[in-house]
């Protein structure tokens, strides 16, 4: 016998069992409707992955015939991509689909754009809200009110948000500051402070790395940096300036204002007899988070590749800037890659050229994404208009049953059928609220159609300077990190994700245009400088460039023939077409490299 398999989901730990009950009751009705037996799957997990372990249980055990049910499509996920292909997973079993009242059919075209509309509503206003979250934490921060997300060594947390300090904990803080104004080195007061039998809240041994992020954390005065990463390490890397930081109303001091700032003066800036130490630098790089390790994320851990200064030896005055990833799963066979950090960051942007090279393609996704907005925008006004007219029609019926119940001196059965209609509307009612949300969501996603890909943006991203850091100097760095900040910014807004897979680093961005990057295994000192770069549009392969670093050239190598054949050039040999179709996409690549050089030259955007 078929089973109806109930998911209902939370986003955290932290929100109400309330709502996962309410979410299972309206699951387990809709089954005993259907007279099925009834099987129950909750879980407190975001909706951005489908990496979730009830989920993918339930996969498992779904089988042909059965019915899976969700309360509304924001449970079921709030990721556009992953809900299309894990529907497709489920009718590829033969699985039944109800989001809501609604039965999902994998033959009906309607049902699927409407799915897909909703699921994209769905991902836009998990955007939104976080938007609105990091507006909401950033005011706390510049009032003073923020606290930290994580369980901060020294203090504690009560129920009512009041912070206090741990006496025992703030002995150690005060003991590793006074240690290291006195010239010890990180290394001893890590070895003394666990010979002492002193440990962590977890009872583990200190680290030297731990002791090195303690003394770079301003809260212990009182204070914390206005942006950041709340403490942990963008918090811990950047400058801090008294204009920077931001005093917490929250957070009393462990030690004084006066020893923080010698220590952090003499860890930044003081060569150590004890150890090879480089000037104190601001990590706030182009790439840093962005590249990540497919194969350590699949396996549910989310391994970023950031930003590294490294000597030659110690003997040599040189350094080498690199992207590197140290935290990779033991059986993962990619941790051998590490980039330089002019040639990765040069190679990213050679990419966020191309994407621009043909205006025509990004006109074409907008276009398309318009048109599933408006049907979209159509199919909802119908439904908001059908359910008036149910609702219109039910307080007709409700105004003749109270005739009736007036007429029948206060019949029982007419009041109990009273309070049927009367829900009836109520649940109506707020079906129409519903449809109005996303109504209003889909017209917000419509007017910021193409917005992204102006050439304004491209504009901003070739006028934002991007100097290595270890080439002059004598260049103000902070300033040098406010342009790597604001380009990295542009990336994250255009780059949907961008992976280290199977020797290959692969960019797909929001318009699906998708880069596979071929890699070579490092070679000692040996870098890689060239690369062959395979481009993909729609989910179709377009053509291969090859790209020199060190020469700054590039030369298409290969064009897909299949999507860009004429037939009308039955006289033309298929060699010269081939040889057309590639030097047309040279003269597009050409064109707006040349763009981006007349915009660091003069300024200005003429296109």
């Amino acid at each position: 016998m078929p089973k109806f398999y109930g998911y209902a989901r939370v986003s955290t730990q932290d929100q109400s069992d309330r709502s996962l009950e309410l979410q299972l009751i309206y699951l387990r009705k809709k089954a005993e409707r259907q007279e099925l037996e009834f099987v129950p799957i909750q879980e407190k997990a975001s909706g951005s992955s489908f990496d979730r372990p009830e989920f993918q249980r339930m996969l498992k055990m779904v089988q042909a015939g059965d019915y899976v049910g969700v309360y509304d499509n924001s449970r079921f996920g709030r990721n556009t991509e992953e809900s299309i292909a894990s529907l497709k997973l489920l009718h590829s079993k033969h699985v039944n689909v109800m989001i809501g009242e609604s039965k999902i059919d994998p033959d009906a075209p309607r049902d699927k754009l409407l799915f897909s509309i909703e699921a994209a509503i769905s991902d836009f206003y998990r955007t939104e809200l976080r938007m609105k979250s990091e507006s909401g934490i950033e005011m706390a921060k510049k009032d003073g009110d923020w606290i930290f997300t994580s369980r901060l060594y020294g203090y504690r947390q009560d129920e009512s948000q009041t912070v206090h300090i741990v006496e025992e904990e703030a002995k150690v803080i005060r003991y590793i500051f006074n240690c290291y104004d006195r010239g010890e080195s990180i290394y001893k007061i890590t070895n003394d402070m666990n010979s002492y039998g002193w440990r962590t809240r977890t009872g583990k041994e200190f680290h030297a790395s731990t002791v090195r992020r303690y003394i770079l954390k301003p809260i212990y005065m009182g204070y914390y940096k206005e942006k950041g990463s709340g403490g942990q390490r963008g918090q811990d890397s950047a400058p801090y300036e008294f204009d920077n930081l931001v005093k917490s109303k929250k957070y009393p001091p462990i030690v004084d204002e006066d020893l923080w700032y010698r220590v952090f003066d003499s860890y930044r800036g003081v060569k150590r007899k004890h150890a090879v130490q480089l000037q104190y630098r601001y990590s706030g790089y182009t790439l840093t988070g962005l590249l990540k390790c497919f194969y350590c994320f699949k396996l549910g851990k989310a391994t970023t590749y950031v930003h590294n200064i490294s000597t030659v030896s110690k003997k040599q005055d040189k350094l080498y800037a690199n992207y590197v990833n140290r935290t990779h799963l033991k059986s993962c066979g990619q941790k051998y890659h590490t980039f330089r950090e002019i040639i990765l960051e040069d190679l990213f942007e050679f990419c966020f050229y191309l994407v621009f090279a043909n205006y025509r393609e990004i006109e074409q996704i907008a276009e398309e994404h318009i048109r599933k907005i408006q049907n979209a925008i159509g199919d909802l006004n119908k439904q908001k208009n059908e359910i008036e007219s149910d609702i219109k029609n039910l307080k007709k019926d409700k105004q003749k049953l109270i005739q009736l119940y007036l007429n029948l001196n206060n019949d029982s059965d007419v009041q109990n059928q009273i309070e049927s209609v009367n829900q009836e509307i109520k649940s109506l009612q707020q079906s129409k609220s519903l449809v109005e949300s996303k109504i209003t969501m889909a017209s917000s996603a419509y007017e910021s159609v193409g917005e992204s890909y102006q050439f304004e943006k491209l504009n901003d991203f070739v006028l934002l300077r991007d100097i290595p850091y270890d080439y002059d100097p004598n260049v103000e760095q902070e300033n040098i990190a406010v342009h790597k900040k604001k380009k990295r910014d542009i990336y994250r807004e255009l780059i949907q994700n961008a992976w280290v897979y199977n020797e290959k680093i692969v960019i797909r961005y929001t318009n699906t245009k998708t880069f596979i990057i071929q890699l070579e295994r490092n070679r000692g000192r040996v870098v890689q400088t060239e690369f062959t770069i395979k481009v993909c549009f729609n989910g179709r392969y377009q053509y291969t460039v090859k790209f020199d670093h060190k020469n700054r050239t590039f030369e298409i190598v290969d064009v897909d023939m299949k999507k860009n054949v004429d037939l009308s050039l039955k006289d033309i040999s298929p060699e010269k077409v081939y040889e057309g179709h590639k030097q047309t996409i040279e003269n597009d690549i050409s064109e707006v490299l040349a763009l981006a050089r007349e915009i660091k030259a003069t300024g200005n955007l003429d296109y």
